[in-house]
């Protein structure tokens, strides 16, 4: 399928995908799907009076050397940023889809599926206030690079749930019969960030400019929270350049949920019921780190400083405070 919204204002977005499935005996089901999309016309910012580099530039005197008062002192020195909003940025996903689902028989039912996928764009701000967000502003293309943050390549959700059955003897039926297991498990690699060098090396006033890379990898050789990247893959770059990193290049860490409950129902007399539930969150109690500090000239580059709560079930994570493991037991009276 392929759809192109012509008249609508842009950005404007393509979608394709395709999908096969194929049913094995009378209760499982598996599917592959291609998914792809293409985004032209995106809305992105040029800042078009930076500070150009002359003989005795530096950070002090940007104002000086803008391009508007070097064309024309007399006119120019009455602005200062000017950011030119075009639609020539551009975007694409690409993405497969595997899944497999048995139905609710025998006591189980499975839903599992892993989404292989890639996602690369030019630089496209979330609002305007964002100008000047080409570092170099005679290249958009310089800052075209993996989707920063939500570019996860391997995701892998699944859900199982066990129902015991009904037992013939009384007292093993009391005891063990009607019990529910639900398991719910998340898996995400990491997203990827951008190391930027914190000061102005390019000398045009434009903010987050990246390093050299020095080593092809640029990970600590025993990753942890008090050490992700190696500082020492980095360098600064000379005064009036631009670093040879791109954008969303740096692989960030991961994530793993993994919920769990326990439940069931009993009859206590006719239209009276008793619910018990237990429940268990991150049941591995397993940490999972939120991005390192990624700007070199920080004290604390490199370093993990917060965790991420992951949304089980779900294609993304979502920022704030890391959850250790949860226990908690729930009932339930109905009449």
């Amino acid at each position: 399928m392929l759809t192109y919204p012509l008249h609508t204002n842009p950005p404007y977005m393509q979608q394709w995908n395709i999908s096969i499935q194929r049913q094995l005996g009378s209760n499982w089901l598996i599917s592959a799907s291609y998914l792809g999309n293409n985004l032209i016309h995106g809305w992105s910012y040029q800042q078009i009076n930076p500070g150009l580099l002359v003989p005795g530039a530096t950070t002090g005197n940007i104002n000086s050397r803008r391009a508007f008062i070097l064309a024309n002192p007399s006119q120019g020195s009455y602005y200062s940023t000017v950011g030119l909003l075009d639609d020539g940025a551009t975007a694409g996903y690409q993405g497969g889809l595997f899944s497999v689902q048995r139905r609710f028989s025998g006591g189980f039912t499975i839903l599992a599926n892993y989404t292989w996928s890639h996602c690369i764009t030019d630089p496209i701000p979330n609002d305007s206030s964002s100008i000047g967000s080409y570092v170099n502003p005679a290249s958009r293309r310089m800052d075209r690079g993996n989707c920063v943050g939500i570019d996860r390549r391997h995701l892998v959700n699944a859900s199982f749930v066990y129902q015991t059955p009904r037992f013939s003897d009384a007292k093993v039926r009391l005891l063990t019969s009607n019990w529910q297991l639900s398991t719910i498990l998340s898996v995400q690699s990491g997203p990827y960030g951008t190391v930027i060098s914190g000061v102005d090396n390019a000398l045009n006033g434009i903010a987050n400019q990246r390093p050299n890379q020095m080593s092809v990898n640029p990970y600590a050789t025993n990753q942890s929270v008090n050490g992700w990247l190696n500082a020492s893959s980095f360098t600064t770059v000379p005064n009036g350049t631009f670093g040879n990193l791109g954008v969303g290049n740096i692989l960030l860490p991961g994530a793993v949920q993994l919920d769990m409950s326990l439940s069931r129902t009993f009859s206590i007399k006719e239209r009276h019921r008793l619910q018990i539930r237990f429940e268990a969150f991150n049941v591995p109690n397993h940490l999972n780190p939120a991005a390192p500090n990624l700007t070199l000239n920080s004290p604390i580059f490199g370093k993990i400083t917060s965790d991420i709560t992951v949304a089980a079930g779900a294609n993304a994570a979502a920022t704030g405070g890391g959850d250790p493991r949860i226990l908690q037991f729930a009932a339930k009276y109905t009449f």
